[in-house]
């Protein structure tokens, strides 16, 4: 089951190769993972609070999520939508 991963910012537009993307691998079951990169500043105190870190999730609107949704709901094929951060230290 390919897990394809697509760099975002979390605008709706994001969504839209999802359907030639299952177009091409009909045949397959997908996961799909919306990824974005934040910077860190090397300061102590924000690394010392990276692990519990979840104010990114205020970038996703819920239209983003409605689409994605939408596009779960209308390829059968798609297993799973998931977002993640990475975050990088400067």
């Amino acid at each position: 089951m390919p897990t394809i991963l697509i760099s975002t910012d979390f605008n709706c537009n994001s969504v839209n190769c999802i359907p030639s993307l299952c177009k091409q691998l009909p045949e397959q079951e997908l996961n799909f993972i919306f990824i974005h990169m934040f910077k860190l500043s090397d300061r102590m105190g924000d690394l010392l609070m990276l692990s519990r870190r979840n104010k990114e999730y205020k970038y996703v609107s819920q239209q983003f999520y409605d689409q994605c949704e939408l596009m779960k709901q209308t390829y059968p094929q798609i297993k799973a939508i998931k977002i993640e951060f990475f975050t990088e230290v400067q």
